[in-house]
């Protein structure tokens, strides 16, 4: 496998919260590097495959940054945190939620994912990425 240099975010395109965040992380990165990748599409398929992540429960979000030694894999609280780390001020500062302890951050985090559909909906299609960024979707 090539050598990761881009931040990849696995995320559900059903999902209208997901891609609602998929759009806040577009509006607000510091830099346009973040990658893209629907976990019902072929390349979210093989990304779960090839990370050993379950392949139809996509309850949680993941995300994937390269690291000093090789890809650091974040999930649930935590893939947010990291996301949030590459936003701009003040969105970035959101990123001190990292204060409170795991278990209580991945706690409401799958309570969230759990209701989701009920909570914000879900789409009958998938939404397409404006032209100027859709080569950032894999």
């Amino acid at each position: 496998m090539a050598r990761q240099t881009t931040p990849i975010l696995l995320f559900d395109s059903d999902c209208v919260l997901c891609s609602r965040w998929v759009r806040f992380i577009l509006t607000w990165e510091r830099s346009p590097e973040i990658r893209f990748v629907a976990a019902q599409s072929v390349a979210g398929q093989a990304f779960l495959a090839e990370h050993g992540l379950p392949l139809s429960d996509w309850t949680t979000n993941y995300f994937l940054e390269p690291g000093p030694d090789g890809p650091v894999l974040h999930e649930k609280s935590g893939a947010a945190l990291a996301v949030l780390w590459r936003m701009r001020a003040p969105v970035r500062w959101l990123a001190a939620l990292g204060l409170i302890p795991r278990p209580a951050r991945d706690w409401l985090y799958d309570r969230v994912a759990r209701n989701r559909y009920a909570w914000f909906g879900r789409l009958d299609r998938c939404a397409l990425p404006p032209p100027e960024v859709r080569a950032r979707f894999l």
